[in-house]
């Protein structure tokens, strides 16, 4: 019995203090992010980097809601230096965390150093091709509670090809 009571003290203590550090690591990361914007707006993009950079490597940051924006932000403050290599290389991470605003990235002028490069370009194509998918009119259908057999039978059809032809090998 006391065994079982050191047990479930051990556990509650372990879930208290993830739990905590997670709710902390989520609040650091959004107070840092909101002092790197402030860097951008002032043009001090070096650091606006080493801040961007600095909360890539906390331990949440994979799971941060955040992270997208912070791999598209680096790319962007890079392109502006003109510091190309490492512009794509945080391009190229903010597409494969997520990032596929196409109309966005087409008109992003923090881009524009690294707009004429071979690899952007390929980048970019593989933005188009994110698009094509999620950004098909089915996914922007509106919402009804109640739809027909029909309607049902046609959105796990369109839902069974787009899995099939785009997800399994």
């Amino acid at each position: 019995m006391k065994l079982q009571f050191i047990i479930l003290g051990f556990l509650c203590v372990l879930f208290t203090s993830t739990v905590f550090s997670e709710t902390s690591t989520k609040e650091l990361i959004e107070k840092k992010l909101t002092e790197a914007q402030q860097f951008y707006i002032n043009k001090q993009y070096d650091d606006n980097i080493n801040l961007l950079e600095e909360l890539t490597k906390l331990d949440g940051f994979e799971t941060s809601d955040n992270r997208i924006n912070i791999l598209y932000n680096l790319a962007c403050s890079y392109s502006i230096l003109n510091k190309k290599e490492q512009a794509l290389d945080y391009f190229e991470k903010s597409i494969d965390a997520g990032f596929i605003n196409y109309q966005h990235i087409s008109q992003d002028p923090d881009l524009d150093n690294i707009r004429k490069e071979n690899r952007f370009g390929k980048l970019l194509k593989k933005v188009k091709y994110y698009n094509r998918f999620w950004g098909d009119s089915f996914f922007k259908t509106e919402y009804k509670e109640n739809i027909s057999v029909d309607e049902k039978i046609a959105g796990l059809s369109k839902l069974w090809s787009e899995a099939k032809y785009n997800f399994v090998y």
